[in-house]
């Protein structure tokens, strides 16, 4: 590199230093357009097609999981009003059960299950 010209192509300087240039008008437009702003600096970022892409399928994946969702909330919602809504009582019911189940009332179904010749895991001997 004594000041030899060595020679290059205008293909590999621009690939080597890739520049654009505008004019004057160009610029004040760039200026007063946001879309036009966004699409120079997507253009500096290589991969933005594979990451739109992800983007795209995650967005698709959230709305067939919120559809998915939404039909358990409804299956949901009409086991709670099946058969006038007994489903709904059952916080009462077992508050009910409990107040009459009593450790006398228990051993007098273990004793029944054995007189009639159940176990207690409802098996016949």
């Amino acid at each position: 590199m004594a000041g030899d010209q060595k020679p290059v192509s205008s293909d590999a300087i621009r690939n080597v230093f890739p520049a654009s240039i505008y004019s004057w008008s160009e610029i004040e437009n760039l200026g007063r357009q946001p879309d036009l702003q966004r699409m120079l600096l997507d253009r500096l970022i290589e991969r933005l097609p594979e990451y739109a892409t992800q983007r795209a399928d995650i967005y698709n994946q959230l709305e067939e999981n919120r559809r998915a969702a939404a039909h358990q909330i409804a299956k949901l919602a009409s086991k709670l009003n099946e058969e006038r809504g007994l489903l709904r009582r059952f916080t009462e019911f077992k508050t009910e059960f409990d107040l009459i189940n009593t450790p006398k009332v228990a051993a007098l179904f273990v004793r029944s299950k054995v007189f009639w010749g159940r176990s207690k895991t409802g098996s016949y001997s």
